[in-house]
């Protein structure tokens, strides 16, 4: 396996998938600074056997699993470069698992492409960098490890079959190995009892990364080997399900609320599965998503050069994966909606097109069949072209939105039900040497430098009765706020007595709150101007209402719904 140059090959033109976790800083998500805060807190909480993640409620079935979290506070890292390797792990994971389970299927050439559309589909690129679900992403890395460990027990299985054949008929012979996994040579130093904890193991890790979508990988196992290997299906169904039990028993416990989201208004367009949209938005009803969701150029325009070489004929495990796709993609359309209203299937899943996922796995590994069928394909320099396709299908979407802002430790405030956050606060006035005419000898009076337009308040000269100056904050939204919030800043005393008051929309209106993506940081200013003979100011209350009602979003640790920020 170290000596095989496609494996090694497929890795290496992985790196532009993982090229941004390279990058310095964070990249925004609409998960924000969330995974980075529970990593940390967990780190100081290792041994709490009851920690979830922070600031989120922690529904077991349908929020991204503990497992990542949990390999991430235990690398001796601190928290972004550690959530940075696990997510590293996971992309690579994903490519060279899926290239070693079809590998002595297909060919190492077509399990090479197949990797590579599987690592570089838009749906699970769009997962890390954009939606931010990290342990989603480590379970589509997880996945063909999982599948590659069950068909081992295959493997096994039936050589123990073809062993007793051979006693029977008074000869020796090979036995035949799995169409999906590594030669029979693979597992002669592998009992069969190590190779179900091995499989065993690698569900269960599939099941604390992402317990639903566990549960349609096991499905899609299900059909597989019933349709393939039914004579050796019940080892690896035994430890798929074993594993599963563990990870559910482990993970029920820990439930701290539930995600209620009517999955009918998240069905996915047909124009949707093919448009070359890339967004930044979050998932809404209707066609007009702000979620690319596409099944990616790369994936579909393979698929299509396979179908026009492919002839049918006895091997029907190409119309597996096909059926598979198809069945997805129909799933998550209007079409299917049906189905999300089943009250078991609607408890499985979050969103309808993570569904996507299978459909994107099921077409990568079509789109390496057609080097199998033909092989004309498996030659250079087409092959090299063949190679270079997924990565330019999406290439220009492999920048992230960076985060230029250092990242705080923890929020300084909490409103509404863990749906507003209060990220960093700064009081300011005007620099007075920003206001000077400019002069060409203006760099070299400030130090070859341009004069910062504010001061820090603690830099400045002690305020004094008609003076200004500013809070500027730093916002984030945990989830898509659905009403205008006005803001509310009240300038008060020693004593609580209101000096001066805000009370505006975000940014004067041009950012209502309805209008904040989740993890994006919004930054707004508030001025003030002391009146005269005003006491000195000692704190500014911050905060949220709703101007219809006049109702203060409630802030964690105060009653009345507000910040207390001391002017300083």
């Amino acid at each position: 396996m170290l000596k095989d140059k496609y494996l090694w090959l497929t890795l290496g033109l992985s790196i532009f998938a993982v090229a941004p976790l390279f990058y310095p800083g964070y990249f925004q998500t609409h998960s924000g600074f969330i995974p980075l805060w529970s990593v940390a807190d967990l780190k100081e909480n290792i041994f709490n056997f009851a920690w979830r993640p922070v600031l989120i409620p922690f529904d077991p079935w349908r929020s991204g699993g503990l497992l990542p979290y949990y390999l991430a506070a235990l690398l001796p890292l601190p928290a972004l470069t550690a959530v940075k390797a696990v997510s590293f792990i996971g992309i690579l994971a994903g490519s060279s698992g899926l290239y070693l389970w079809l590998k002595s299927w297909i060919g190492a050439q077509g399990a090479s492409i197949a990797a590579l559309v599987y690592t570089y589909a838009p749906f699970t690129i769009t997962a890390l960098y954009v939606r931010g679900a990290w342990s989603e992403a480590f379970f589509w890395g997880a996945l063909p490890w999982a599948l590659l460990a069950a068909t081992f027990l295959v493997g096994t299985q039936q050589r123990k079959a073809a062993i007793r054949r051979m006693k029977a008929e008074g000869r020796r012979r090979k036995a035949k190995s799995s169409p999906f996994i590594l030669p029979p040579s693979f597992f002669r130093f592998h009992p069969s009892a190590f190779i179900l904890l091995i499989a065993a193991g690698f569900w269960t890790a599939l099941g604390l990364s992402h317990l639903s979508l566990s549960v349609w990988a096991y499905l899609f196992m299900l059909a597989m080997l019933l349709g393939f290997h039914r004579p050796q299906a019940l080892m690896p169904l035994l430890a798929g399900a074993g594993g599963l039990l563990l990870a559910t028993l482990l993970t029920l416990p820990k439930a701290s609320g539930a995600i209620n989201v009517n999955l009918t208004d998240h069905l996915v367009y047909p124009a949707q599965l093919i448009s070359p949209f890339w967004g930044f938005g979050v998932s809404q009803s209707g066609w007009n998503d702000g979620l690319s969701l596409s099944l990616g150029l790369a994936a579909i325009g393979l698929s299509i050069l396979t179908f026009s070489i492919w002839r049918g004929g006895p091997d029907k495990r190409p119309w597996f994966f096909v059926s598979v796709a198809v069945f997805a993609s129909l799933a998550v359309m209007p079409i299917g909606g049906w189905l999300w209203k089943l009250s078991g299937f609607n408890r499985l899943l979050a969103y309808p097109w993570q569904l996507l996922g299978f459909a994107a796995l099921s077409l990568a590994v079509f789109s390496g069949v057609g080097l199998w069928l033909n092989e004309r394909l498996r030659q250079f320099p087409l092959y090299a072209a063949l190679l270079i396709l997924p990565i330019l299908a999406i290439y220009p979407h492999l920048e992230p939105q960076y985060i230029a802002a250092p990242i705080p430790e923890q929020p300084e405030a909490i409103y509404g039900d863990q749906q507003i956050l209060l990220i960093e606060h700064q009081f300011i006035v005007d620099n007075p040497a920003a206001n000077l005419e400019a002069d060409p000898e203006a760099e070299l009076k400030t130090n070859l430098r341009l004069v910062e337009p504010y001061l820090s308040l603690a830099d400045a000269a002690p305020l004094a009765p008609g003076d200004t100056f500013y809070l500027q904050v730093t916002w984030q939204a945990v989830t898509q706020p659905k009403l205008n919030y006005k803001i509310f800043a009240h300038l008060v005393d020693a004593e609580g007595t209101l000096i001066a008051q805000v009370d505006t929309q975000p940014q004067q209106g041009a950012r209502p709150t309805a209008t904040w993506l989740p993890g994006e940081l919004i930054t707004d200013r508030y001025a003030f101007t002391l009146p005269a003979g005003a006491p000195p100011p000692a704190q500014v209350w911050l905060g949220f209402y709703n101007e219809d009602t006049l109702k203060r979003l409630p802030v964690n640790g105060d009653d009345e719904g507000r910040a207390m920020l001391d002017v300083q």
